[in-house]
Order: C-alpha cells, then structure tokens, then sequence
C-alpha cells in the first residue's frame, strides 16, 4: 500500500454523508481527518498541524 497523498479535513454533520465522502476519499488515497461540526474540524486541524511539525 502506498502513502497517502493528501490529508484532508472533512466536516460535516451529517453522518450518513460524512461516511460516504469519507470512504471515497481514502479509495483515492488521501487521508481523512472527520468531524461533525466546524469547531470540532478546528480543533482537529489545530492537534494535527502541532503533531506533524
């Protein structure tokens, strides 16, 4: 399996979407970071940028 080619930030607050968009994005290899509301994307943005510096 190879790297992921992107990391992305998904949110979205409805569960049914999320999943869907979520597994079509990992089928194209990008990494998903998902959330159901726009703080809890904040939130997750700021962890990840200080964990990967």
């Amino acid at each position: 399996m190879r790297e992921p080619s992107f990391t992305v930030a998904l949110v979205e607050d409805e569960k049914q979407m999320l999943r869907f968009v979520c597994v079509w994005l990992e089928a194209q290899d990008m990494t998903v970071h998902k959330t159901g509301t726009g703080q809890q994307g904040l939130i997750s943005a700021c962890r990840t940028r200080t964990a990967s510096t």
